[in-house]
């Protein structure tokens, strides 16, 4: 689950969930439901075993009272 547009050895690769939850958290909307790219992880580890899948937000978790979009507007 990563957005980037250079290579994997360049070292500005991103996990998506991480940089949606940054950007929710400071209130800024992304129109991409967090909760759902996290579930999307189960299957993608699933059916790719042994491959690293990284990001901090999904191994965490969302915090305690976390409401996506609470800050906005």
């Amino acid at each position: 689950m990563l957005i980037s547009e250079v290579g994997p050895r360049d070292g500005l690769q991103s996990v998506t969930e991480d940089l949606v939850f940054m950007f929710e958290a400071m209130g800024v909307p992304t129109g991409i439901d967090i909760e759902k790219r996290i579930a999307a992880r189960a299957p993608l580890l699933a059916g790719l075993p042994g491959e690293p899948v990284y990001g901090m937000t999904p191994q965490a978790g969302l915090p305690k009272g976390f409401v996506q979009g609470a800050l906005h507007g």
